[in-house]
């Protein structure tokens, strides 16, 4: 046997940017590999886009950063380290009545939503090079599905515990940072009172 390690080491904010809007800031996260993979880190800069009015979402980007980039303030990364390349966006809408998932759910599902409820769709496109030209890539395919897939399930699992309290610490760091979290709860209010506006203007025509 030998030790396995793998999992978030670092992750830190190297720069608040207020100026180009809510959560925009330059992040640093640095991920312990198991051997004989060396150790990855991205620096990405990141931001968020309230377009509720005109498509009725909301969305997030981050685009990782060269070395160098900010007038310098992205440094080489420690030795031992691999910097990755990455470019992902996130996007919170209301669930079209169509979506497949929605549909597996309803046929899976016995329970109902209650009147003036609304399902929201929360949609991911992310392309990442970690730099492993080594690594056949149908297993680096597997791999991104198998680890995605776990994300999502552990990022799920995570924010239901938050909601039935059984996660106070980060309960606390969420209120904490009510500039960010503040802001896309109350987008999401506006989101979903734009929501009934339109089912209820719908049902009056």
């Amino acid at each position: 046997t030998f030790p396995f390690r793998m999992g978030v080491r670092k992750a830190q904010k190297l720069k608040e940017q207020p100026a180009l809007g809510r959560g925009a800031q330059i992040v640093q996260v640095t991920v312990d590999m198991p051997f004989p993979v060396a150790d990855r880190e991205v620096v990405y800069d990141t931001w968020a886009v309230d377009a509720i009015d005109e498509l009725g979402l909301i969305s997030m980007k981050g685009v990782s950063l060269d070395v160098g980039a900010e007038n310098g303030l992205v440094q080489p990364p420690e030795p031992g380290i691999k910097r990755i390349d990455f470019d992902a966006g996130f996007v919170i809408r209301r669930c079209p009545d169509d979506h497949p998932c929605l549909q597996t759910m309803n046929e899976n599902s016995t329970s109902e939503l209650a009147e003036g409820e609304h399902l929201l769709l929360l949609s991911l496109t992310q392309y990442v090079d970690a730099h492993v030209g080594w690594v056949p890539q149908s297993l680096i395919n597997f791999s991104t599905r198998t680890a995605l897939s776990g994300q999502w399930g552990s990022l799920l699992q995570v924010a239901q515990d938050v909601k039935e309290g059984n996660r106070p610490d980060h309960a606390k760091c969420i209120q904490e940072k009510k500039q960010l979290y503040g802001w896309v709860n109350e987008r999401i209010d506006a989101m979903f009172a734009k929501l009934s506006k339109d089912v209820q203007q719908q049902e009056e025509q």
